[in-house]
């Protein structure tokens, strides 16, 4: 789907859905995907953006580039993507946290040299089914010489239709019976707090933005069966 966004783009010469295309197919190389794209035809587009690009095109592309090894010079430009090719992981983490981006927020928090940090930011993305970048992190944690690494989802959250947990599953059924996250804190016997991040993965998975649209969803999806 990359490749063919690339190929209908290139022929528009327009920067805006060039440097979107290019952007992602960085991306896919930077997480070990075969785009089959020349990395000179993505750096030409980056040098567009140079010219004449928006900062956030310039900072999402330089990012991803330079994240894939080729050598790019990064814009000196306030946005989260520019702060995290610059090192500064810790402020491009808490404005993508402000900005409710979950997997950009654990992107940023993987580039922290604690531990400690990287393993929450793996947790979030195990979270978001967030795979290839979470592979990466756990051999960085590897390298690390971290011993106890989370092994992710089991095969039971790879075949659910959304990529929901075996936890989120029964939090959105709970949601589904209409409880607030007080009540299936009750019922799991877990705290509120932890209730709030699975019913806001929930949403996150099956894109919505309330409770009552992610229980619809599931139902469309055949999560949750139409009579409850």
């Amino acid at each position: 789907m990359l490749r063919e966004a690339w190929r209908v783009a290139v022929p528009l010469r327009e920067r805006q859905r060039i440097a979107a295309a290019a952007a992602a197919l960085a991306e896919a190389a930077a997480l070990g995907r075969d785009t089959g794209v020349a990395a000179d035809e993505l750096i030409e587009v980056y040098e567009l953006t140079r010219d004449c690009g928006k900062p956030a095109e310039r900072a999402d592309l330089g990012y991803w580039l330079g994240r894939a090894g080729h050598r790019v010079t990064p814009p000196e430009v306030d946005h989260p993507y520019a702060l995290l090719a610059a090192g500064r992981w810790r402020e491009a983490a808490e404005t993508w946290r402000a900005a409710g981006c979950p997997y950009e927020h654990a992107l940023a928090q993987a580039d922290s040299p604690d531990p400690a940090d990287r393993l929450a930011a793996l947790a979030l993305l195990d979270t978001l089914g967030a795979e290839p970048l979470a592979r990466l992190v756990r051999a960085g944690l590897r390298r690390a010489g971290v011993t106890r690494i989370p092994r992710g989802p089991v095969p039971a959250t790879r075949l659910n239709p959304a990529g929901l947990t075996e936890r989120q599953a029964e939090v959105l059924r709970l949601l589904a019976e209409g409880l607030t996250n007080a009540q299936i804190a009750d019922r799991l016997v877990v705290s509120v707090r932890t209730v709030g991040s699975h019913v806001a993965a929930v949403l996150h998975k099956l894109h919505s933005r309330t409770r009552r649209q992610a229980v619809a969803r599931a139902v469309e999806l055949g999560i949750l069966s139409a009579d409850g």
